[in-house]
C-alpha cells in the first residue's frame, strides 16, 4: 500500500532477533543459500496516516496519485541505500592490494574535504604516503596547492610546534598498519588499517562558519590508477578536528564476491552482473561529475532488475 509518511510520523523496524554469525553467514554464502529473512515492520508514531488498502481505496485520484508518487521515492531511497553499501563493499574489499616491490611499494592517498550537502564538497588538501607500516601516529603536512604532495616517511617533528595553533601549517594525523588473517577469511590477503587520528589548523572553507572535515582515504597497488577507497565520518564545523576512525581495507577472496552476488540475484528474481558495481566503484566520488556518474549507474541498476524497472527515471 503506497505509503506517504514515511520518516515522518512512520517508521520501519526490523527485527533479525540476533546478529548473525560470521561463519555461519560465510557457509551460507558458498553454498548459495540466503540468509534468514528478518522481519520489517511498519508502524505509526505520530498523528499522520497509516495507509490501508481500505484507506487508500477512499481517497481521492489526487490524493491517491500523491500517496503513489511519494512511495516511488521511498523505494528508490531504500534501494540507493543498498546500491551505495554494495558499492561502498567493492570500494574496500573488491580489490586486489599489494606492498609490491620494496623499491616500488603501493601508496595511501589521504584527501581531506570541505563536506558540503547543497554544493559539491571542496577538496582542502591530499597527502601520499608509501603503504607500509608507520609505526605508530605521525603527522604529515597537507598539500594546500591542488596538487598531490609526496612527503617522507618519517615522523614529522618540526610539526610539534605548529599543531594545535592558531595559523600553524594544515596537518594530518595518521598511521597505517596491517593484520595477518587466518587461512578461512573471506578476504584473500592481509587487511590494510589506515587509522586517521585528526586534522588540524585546516583553512575555513565556509562562509559563514568553519570546515566540515571529511577524510577520504585511497589505496593504489603499483601501476594502477583505481584501487580501495573508504571515506570517514564528517566533523560539523571545525578546523582541527579528532576523527578517530580506522578504515580496513582489502579483497575478497573470489567465491565469496561470487556466491554474494549471487545470493542478492535470488533474492530480487534476477542475476547481477557484478561490472556494473565495479564500474560504479571505480568512479573517483571528488570528481566534477561525480553526481551524475553515481545517479547513472545506479539509474541502470534499476532497470537491469526487472523488479524494480518501474521505479527506474528516463536514463537518456
Amino acid at each position: 500500500v503506497p505509503q506517504m509518511w514515511l520518516g515522518s510520523s512512520l517508521a520501519l523496524a526490523c527485527d533479525v532477533g540476533a546478529l548473525p554469525l560470521r561463519q555461519e553467514m560465510l557457509d551460507a554464502l558458498e553454498c548459495l543459500q540466503s540468509p534468514a529473512a528478518a522481519r520489517v515492520s511498519l508502524f505509526d508514531w505520530g498523528r499522520s496516516e497509516l495507509n490501508t488498502e481500505c484507506l487508500h481505496r477512499n481517497l481521492s485520484d489526487e490524493e491517491q496519485s500523491l500517496r503513489e508518487a511519494y512511495w516511488v521515492l521511498w523505494q528508490r531511497g531504500m534501494l540507493r541505500v543498498i546500491f551505495d553499501a554494495i558499492v561502498d563493499y567493492q570500494r574496500m574489499f573488491g580489490w586486489g592490494l599489494s606492498k609490491g616491490a620494496t623499491t616500488s611499494p603501493g601508496e595511501v592517498v589521504v584527501e581531506v574535504w570541505d563536506f558540503d550537502t547543497l554544493s559539491p564538497s571542496s577538496l582542502i588538501g591530499c597527502v601520499r604516503i608509501p603503504l607500509q607500516h608507520t609505526c605508530g601516529p605521525r603527522f604529515f603536512v597537507l598539500d594546500c596547492s591542488g596538487a598531490e604532495s609526496r612527503v617522507a616517511f618519517q615522523f614529522l617533528n618540526l610539526l610539534d610546534a605548529a599543531v594545535g595553533k592558531e595559523g600553524g601549517l594544515p596537518t594530518l594525523k595518521a598511521e597505517v598498519s596491517t593484520t595477518a588473517l587466518p587461512q578461512r577469511s573471506r578476504l584473500a590477503q592481509e587487511v590494510w588499517h589506515v587509522t586517521v587520528h585528526g586534522v588540524h589548523n585546516l583553512p575555513s572553507m565556509d562562509v559563514f562558519g568553519k570546515t566540515d572535515p571529511l577524510v577520504r582515504v585511497k589505496i593504489r597497488s603499483p601501476g594502477t590508477h583505481v584501487g580501495a577507497m573508504a571515506d570517514s565520518h564528517v566533523v560539523y564545523d571545525h578546523n582541527t578536528a579528532m576523527v578517530n576512525t580506522r578504515l580496513d581495507f582489502g579483497a575478497s577472496r573470489p567465491h565469496v564476491v561470487r556466491s554474494l552476488y549471487a545470493v542478492l540475484g535470488r533474492m530480487w528474481g534476477d542475476a547481477l552482473d557484478p561490472k556494473l558495481f565495479v564500474a560504479a566503484a571505480a568512479h573517483d566520488p571528488g570528481a566534477d561529475d561525480a553526481a551524475e556518474q553515481e545517479s547513472a549507474h545506479f539509474e541502470e541498476f534499476l532497470f537491469k532488475v526487472r523488479r524494480f524497472r518501474g521505479l527506474c527515471r528516463d536514463l537518456g
